[in-house]
């Protein structure tokens, strides 16, 4: 009897030890299923609408007559980890700061979820907006702060959803009018990409390369760079004072054979420093201009006295050699010999990257760092993403943008929270390469609204419209709130708890989901059951056979 009873504790064990490792499995599989499927829906049903103000496209991709002159198979085209870009249409050739621009996108295989697009005015400015939908189609929205200029569509991003409901990403781009898959390297003649779209300014008719003022200004009241010598990676300080926020700066420097150099502010609110590439070459160089960027417009000031935006200002900085193990970069320097140099470089280091002017972050920039004892730090408009390589899962291509505000300012928000906060939006990338650390900057509109209260993060799950508690004690620190993520959407941050009929029932289980937890506790403690069971085991036997003993030994006498 007592044996019976044992076995079925060792049963029992066994099946928790089985349960947790299904569950982690499972987890890790199907975590974005139902989000996937919502975005899906909701961009399938935009197309069916007729997404776009051109009606040049017919809307129904899988019908249309571009997708039967490509297709030779219709299976090859539901292959996982495939989509095929074959239209991508502006609605207008022209738009302001704020205004609504809607696009067609048709592809061919698997059900997209998503999509974000980047513009380049050859100038060193690429933004990047996400692709949303509504009941009038897909589009997006020019941002405020753009600087005037005529951009062309330069890179497309789709999220797809595979077979099993896990997400994947490809880049389409277009270089010199030729079509390119980023990660296949396929080119496409098929595509039908109209994609140029003019912000209009003072200065359209002039080189977009030197941005001029948007439609709100930037009032700059003072400025210093102390002429000094320095190393390429090291940090440089300077000071400056303007009358709005500024959420990014940067500033151009000229050498004496008229090389240009870009180098970004960090931590411009509370102890301002540029950190010099490590792959500038050595010479002097000469400040020229400022670009300053806040919520609702960009600036740049000149010292060119003949200039509109003219300000006195001066600055030179000598680089006689580069520091030392050093690996600071711009996003638009990183190029097969700096990924090389980083993928060879020491355990232990860190890589700074700038993206301010591109917030698309290439696939072989994580694979560099992949399974290695360094750690990968981005910066965009004052956050700091940070990814650790040896914590990285799935090397691949991601958007690193995020943009906050308040959920007043948001009309579907606002409709649904009474709670003051603020939305933290990231570009969708789906699952992230690895568990990232991000820092946000907390900027005067946030305090407004969190003061100094520690702070509870929610994910907004738009499948069903409800908040999920991902941490409910997070505190300011040295300008910034700190959040451990695994994949990018929205987020919420409030003072307050959100009313319990708007957070799903599953709010914390899924957090303990995310990081691990239950299916680490239940395996465990199936290996603690069995341990146990083993121990009465042993302990009953040698009894039994102690009793034994015993008796013999009884007999005997």
């Amino acid at each position: 009897m007592k044996d019976n009873k044992t076995l079925k504790i060792v049963i029992c064990g066994i099946l928790i030890f089985v349960l947790g490792i299904i569950i982690g499995s499972f987890s890790a599989n199907h975590t974005f299923s139902s989000v996937s499927r919502f975005l899906y829906a909701a961009m399938s049903e935009a197309t069916d609408s007729n997404a776009t103000d051109s009606n040049a496209t017919d809307s129904n991709a899988t019908n249309s007559d571009a997708t039967a002159s490509n297709a030779t198979d219709s299976n090859y085209y539901n292959n996982d980890n495939e989509i095929y870009l074959n239209v991508f249409e502006l609605s207008k050739a022209t738009a302001q700061p704020g205004e609504r621009v809607n696009v067609t996108l048709e592809t061919i295989g698997r059900p997209l979820y998503g999509a974000s697009v980047c513009l380049d005015n050859g100038g060193g400015v690429i933004p990047c907006f996400d692709i949303e939908c509504d009941e009038q189609g897909s589009y997006f929205i020019v941002p405020k702060n753009i600087v005037p200029g005529t951009y062309n569509t330069d890179y497309l991003t789709l999220y797809g959803i595979n077979s099993d409901e896990t997400t994947f990403v490809n880049v389409y781009s277009r270089r010199n009018d030729i079509f390119y898959n980023e990660y296949t390297g396929e080119v496409f003649n098929n595509v039908w990409w109209g994609g140029t779209l003019t912000i209009p300014g003072d200065d359209v008719a002039k080189s977009n390369a030197v941005p001029s003022e948007a439609k709100k200004t930037i009032t700059l009241k003072s400025f210093e760079l102390k002429d000094q010598e320095v190393k390429a990676g090291e940090n440089v300080k300077f000071k400056f004072k303007t009358e709005e926020e500024i959420e990014s700066i940067k500033l151009t420097f000229v050498s004496e054979d008229k090389k240009e150099i870009n180098v970004y502010g960090k931590d411009i609110k509370n102890n301002p420093v540029i950190a010099i590439p490590s792959n500038v070459a050595p010479g002097a160089y000469t400040l020229t201009t400022l670009t300053l960027v806040s919520k609702d417009a960009t600036v740049t000031y000149t010292n060119v006295k003949d200039s509109s935006n003219y300000f006195d200002f001066a600055g030179k900085i000598t680089i006689k050699e580069n520091k030392k193990e050093s690996y600071i970069y711009n996003i638009s320097d990183i190029d097969d010999k700096i990924l090389s140099s980083i993928s060879d470089a020491p355990e232990g280091i860190t890589i700074s990257i700038n993206a301010d002017a591109n917030p698309m972050i290439s696939e072989e920039l994580f694979k560099a760092i992949s399974g290695k004892n360094k750690t990968l730090e981005i910066t965009y408009a004052g956050n700091v993403i940070t990814f650790s390589g040896k914590n990285l899962t799935d090397p691949k291509a991601m958007n690193v943008k995020i943009q906050t505000e308040l959920i007043s300012d948001s009309i579907n928000m606002s409709r649904r929270l009474t709670n003051e906060g603020v939305i933290i939006n990231f570009a969708d990338n789906g699952t992230l390469p690895g568990t990232a650390t991000i820092k946000v900057k907390i900027t005067e509109e946030m305090k407004s609204v969190l003061g100094n209260k520690a702070i509870k993060l929610y994910y907004y799950n738009a499948v069903d419209e409800k908040f999920e508690l991902i941490d409910n004690n997070i505190k300011a620190k040295n300008g910034y709130y700190e959040i451990k993520i695994d994949h990018t959407s929205k987020y919420v941050m409030v003072t307050s708890k959100i009313d319990d009929s708007l957070v799903t029932e599953s709010s914390d289980a899924v957090t303990f989901q995310k990081s691990n937890t239950v299916n680490i506790l239940l395996v465990v403690f199936g290996f603690i059951i069995i341990a146990a069971v083993i121990v009465v085991v042993i302990i009953l036997n040698n009894k039994k056979n102690n009793s034994k003993s015993k008796i013999n030994k009884e007999e005997k006498e």
